[in-house]
């Protein structure tokens, strides 16, 4: 197992993420994946942010990281930010790109407001780590 990133893109108090698909759940995460040899966790970042949104994004900050797969990975999430005048499109993982579309695990890219995905996971973090920092997330 590599390390992961994932990417928190906050604007105007809406979460950017994105649509998974398989074949036993339907769920929206932070955009992110794995990091890739010879790159760095923000690089992978931002990399992922490019593939999955289309956005070109900037490391703002680490905010936190999780262990999962019962502690045998970990996954470092960061605050980065875009250009306003971007809108984010569906893009896929490179690896998935023999694959027909709808057998893509990133299956759609939306803005969610912060009150709507308060409960998932990983918003739950990224929100508790903004305060903390005494952001105010309508700035990114």
């Amino acid at each position: 197992m590599r390390p992961r990133v994932c990417a928190a893109i906050i604007r105007h108090n809406s979460i950017l993420m994105v649509q998974h698909r398989d074949a036993n759940r339907d769920y929206w995460t932070l955009p992110g994946g794995a990091i890739e040899a010879g790159e760095t966790p923000e690089q992978a970042a931002v990399r992922e942010v490019q593939e999955e949104t289309g956005l070109a994004a900037t490391v703002v900050r680490f905010l936190f990281e999780e262990t999962y797969l019962n502690g045998t990975n970990v996954c470092y999430c960061y605050l980065l930010k875009i250009n306003e005048d971007q809108e984010a499109t569906l893009g896929y993982d490179p690896e998935e790109a023999h694959l027909a579309a709808d057998a893509h695990l990133l299956q759609g890219v939306a803005w969610h407001t912060l009150e709507s995905k308060k409960d998932d996971g990983q918003v739950k973090q990224v929100i508790q780590c903004l305060a903390m920092l005494n952001r105010s997330w309508i700035v990114y």
